[in-house]
């Protein structure tokens, strides 16, 4: 199946969707932050990235902007959450 990637601050949260997305059949890829999901898509490559807006440090929109503006993944799918 696909390669997701879910970026969300709430530990219970991204726990919660990574089991779910694992029962699916998915690959999944987690990040805690902003920051982290910066640097891990310097090596890895999703199908779609699950991005939640509301972070600290560098809030979901920033990121988004930087994942769009990069010739590297500017084509990978984003859904933010809210």
């Amino acid at each position: 199946m696909s390669k997701i990637m879910f970026v969300d601050d709430e530990l219970d949260v991204l726990d919660m969707t990574e089991q779910i997305l694992l029962k699916e059949g998915h690959e999944v890829i987690i990040a805690s932050n902003g920051t982290e999901c910066l640097e891990i898509l310097k090596n890895e490559k999703p199908d779609l990235i699950l991005l939640d807006v509301m972070m600290p440090k560098i809030d979901g929109w920033t990121v988004c902007k930087k994942i769009k503006t990069n010739k590297e993944t500017k084509d990978i799918p984003v859904v933010t959450q809210i």
